[in-house]
């Protein structure tokens, strides 16, 4: 007989089994727009901003590690989703820009991840988000005090 680790143990597996169906299900809607989940997310920030974003603040938004932000934006820029240019303001920054290409690729996906996100936790009500937010910024907060990297 085996001995339990504990009920924490218990939900960390269910949310371990859920990130997990989370990414794979993530990675197979944002292939059928031939984009990553990371892309869509430099695409989104950058729409949020008007279009044009600050490097700098595109890495704090991104849910990426830092490592994996310039491989996403070699990419876009390869794919002439966005421009890289020095910012006017002080040259050792870089600003991010849509271009073209890049507003219609989040004019296409948007809409379509919005309705994915509504079926999702269209079956939660207000209340039940707020409370599974609350919980999720509650365990950010303890594995970042508990788990050095």
């Amino acid at each position: 007989m085996s001995k339990s680790i504990g009920p924490g143990h218990e939900v960390l597996l269910a949310f371990l089994a859920a990130s997990n169906t989370m990414s794979r299900k993530s990675d197979a809607f944002f292939s059928r727009f031939k984009i990553t989940p990371a892309q869509f997310n430099v695409l989104n920030l950058a729409m949020t901003h008007g279009g044009t974003i600050a490097q700098k603040e595109l890495v704090s938004g991104l849910l990426v590690g830092k490592a994996s932000v310039s491989i996403v934006l070699r990419r876009m820029l390869r794919d002439g989703l966005l421009t890289q240019k020095p910012d006017p303001a002080d040259l050792r920054k870089s600003v991010i820009t849509l271009t073209s290409k890049g507003k219609k690729q989040w004019k296409r996906t948007a809409p379509e991840y919005g309705k994915a996100v509504e079926r999702i936790f269209g079956e939660y009500n207000a209340k039940e988000l707020k409370e599974f937010q609350k919980l999720l910024v509650k365990l950010d907060q303890s594995l970042g005090k508990t788990i050095k990297e």
